[in-house]
């Protein structure tokens, strides 16, 4: 599995041709050696693992990720598109068993070019989401605290800022309580006026989940944000 995600064919052929090595073999999680391939970036030694080996292309593990999943959060674009037309996978829906799409993964992970392909190309739907937590593309995003890629997913007309998850939180929740992200807290405040106030359904506002995880810079520019507002209002 570590030879597969270092994507050296050579050593990968040499452990399972002279060293004996099982390549049906699965990891805790039931993870295949394809999905450790797509995890490299290597084409050439997935389609080997498929088309030599004989390993199954769409193999999920506990969690119903497939290899599609592992290229998509480390940003393998050229692997998503093998697949769509070797096999017609449906890159638009193609979710795990909570849902989570291909764009969620590459938001998490902070793939822009690949949340870009995906979106532009494969017209996924940046609202979706998931059935565990109900977070969209843009919740996943501010999870990962990356920056480029919230401010890309803002920026577009279909993308639903708002959004909840389903215990009530906002992508500030989410800001404050994962990412300690400055800039992407400001960004969401100060130029798409989201609510600071706003409670999710155990009554906890995006300053709550702040101080419980001791993030000072985001606890000081709500603090400040808020008084301010005060002040204009009287």
């Amino acid at each position: 599995h570590l030879v597969c995600e270092s994507g050296n064919i050579e050593l990968v052929t040499f452990l399972i041709n002279d060293m004996k090595c099982d390549v049906n073999a699965k990891d805790t999680r039931d993870s295949t050696c394809v999905t450790f391939a797509s995890l490299s970036g290597n084409l050439d030694l997935v389609q080997l693992l498929i088309q030599q080996y004989k390993l199954k292309p769409l193999a999920t593990d506990k969690y119903g990720l497939t290899a599609l999943h592992a290229a998509a959060e480390k940003g393998h674009t050229h692997i998503l598109e093998w697949y769509s037309e070797e096999y017609s996978v449906d890159i638009t829906n193609h979710t795990n068993n909570n849902k989570y799409t291909l764009a969620h993964s590459a938001a998490y992970k902070g793939k822009l070019h690949c949340l870009q392909e995906l979106i532009n190309k494969y017209q996924c739907d940046v609202n979706a989401t998931t059935t565990d937590t109900g977070s969209t593309v843009l919740h996943e995003a501010c999870e990962g605290g990356h920056v480029p890629v919230v401010l890309y997913l803002t920026s577009l007309p279909q993308c639903n800022v708002a959004a909840k998850t389903s215990n009530g939180s906002t992508v500030l929740h989410i800001t404050c309580e994962y990412s300690d992200s400055l800039p992407i807290l400001k960004h969401l405040v100060e130029n798409h006026e989201l609510d600071l106030c706003a409670v999710n359904d155990k009554g906890m506002a995006p300053i709550h989940l702040a101080c419980l995880k001791g993030r000072q810079e985001l606890v000081q520019y709500i603090i400040k944000h808020l008084t301010s507002q005060i002040e204009n209002d009287t």
